[in-house]
C-alpha cells in the first residue's frame, strides 16, 4: 500500500494547479479536513482495489483481458473527461474561427 501512496503522490504533481486555489480559499480547519478525507479515501480505494484484484474470478478475468480493458478504461475516461468539462466544444470553436480566417483572406470585415 505504500508503494501506491508514492505513485499516487509522484503522479499528483500536475494537480498543484487544481488544489492550491483550492486551499487558498479555506481555512486550516476546513483544509485539514479535506486532507484527511482525501487521504482516508485514497486508502479506500487502495483497499477496495486490492481486494479485487486478488478476488480469483475477477483476477482471472483481468489477466485474461487486461489487453483490451486498460485502453478501453484510459480511453472512455479520458473521452468522460473532455466531454464533461467542455473541451470538445471549445476545441469545435476554436476549429471554426481557424476556418473563418483562413477563408477570409485580406478582407478586413473577416477579422
Amino acid at each position: 500500500m505504500l508503494k501506491v501512496a508514492s505513485v499516487t503522490i509522484a503522479n499528483g504533481g500536475d494537480n498543484i494547479g487544481i488544489y492550491v486555489p483550492l486551499f487558498i480559499g479555506m481555512g486550516i480547519t476546513a483544509m485539514l479536513l479535506t486532507v484527511l478525507i482525501f487521504g482516508l479515501l485514497t486508502a479506500l480505494w487502495c483497499l477496495i482495489s486490492l481486494k479485487l484484484a486478488t478476488h480469483p474470478v475477477i483476477r482471472k478475468s483481468m489477466e485474461a483481458y487486461q489487453h483490451i480493458l486498460v485502453p478501453v478504461v484510459f480511453i472512455g475516461l479520458g473521452i468522460f473527461i473532455l466531454l464533461k468539462n467542455g473541451t470538445l466544444v471549445l476545441i469545435g470553436r476554436i476549429f471554426k474561427k481557424t476556418q473563418q480566417r483562413s477563408n477570409c483572406g485580406t478582407m478586413p470585415w473577416c477579422r
